[in-house]
């Protein structure tokens, strides 16, 4: 007599960990978070400790605690103050505190840009002819070509700047957004 037994293993102890962005440009000098998920996949509760092997990285928690089927989302910070141009990896690996022995780890890589290429602009104008004693007004087209919101100061120098008034003076553009300023010529 043959009979036919079926058995479900479980998991008893398994987690994950996974950086949310996949690959990112940070600025020079600059700071930028990113969220980090932690699930534990296991039938028990984790002790879980996390560490980064970068020096220019850090999380908001070392250590947690998750129960069967519970997440938490930490913050990785990467610091891109001192750091070179180029393009750099942090790894965070997560390890049970038990003797399991599970681990866990991802890798987030990322590229350090000068601000050249950050905060890069476009300036384009129209010719615009004025009669003498006439007046004109010139639009001047300005695009963020970099990879971070810039705050741009538009302003006339030299001979111009005493016939000349450009407004806005100051703007606000997004990457890839352009917007119109007006020069006054009178």
């Amino acid at each position: 007599k043959e009979k036919v037994l079926r058995v479900k293993v479980k998991k008893c102890n398994d987690f994950s960990l996974d950086i949310i962005d996949a690959q990112t440009k940070i600025c020079q000098g600059t700071v930028k978070g990113y969220n980090v998920h932690v699930v534990n996949n296991g039938e028990v509760s984790k002790e879980i400790k996390i560490n980064v092997d970068n020096d220019n990285s850090k999380l908001n928690i070392d250590k947690i605690n998750l129960a069967k089927g519970e997440s938490k989302d930490l913050l990785l910070t990467l610091d891109a103050g001192n750091l070179s141009a180029g393009k750099y990896d942090v790894k965070v690996n997560a390890n049970s505190l038990d003797d399991s022995g599970i681990t866990s780890q991802d890798i987030l890589p990322f590229e350090v840009l000068d601000k050249e290429k950050c905060y890069a602009v476009s300036l384009i104008a129209e010719n615009v002819n004025v009669k003498r004693e006439g007046q004109a007004t010139m639009a001047l087209q300005v695009k963020n070509l970099g990879v971070e919101q810039g705050s741009y100061e538009i302003g006339v120098s030299g001979d111009a700047s005493g016939f000349v008034q450009v407004n806005p003076g100051v703007i606000d553009v997004k990457p890839g957004d352009t917007q119109i300023v007006y020069g006054y010529i009178a």
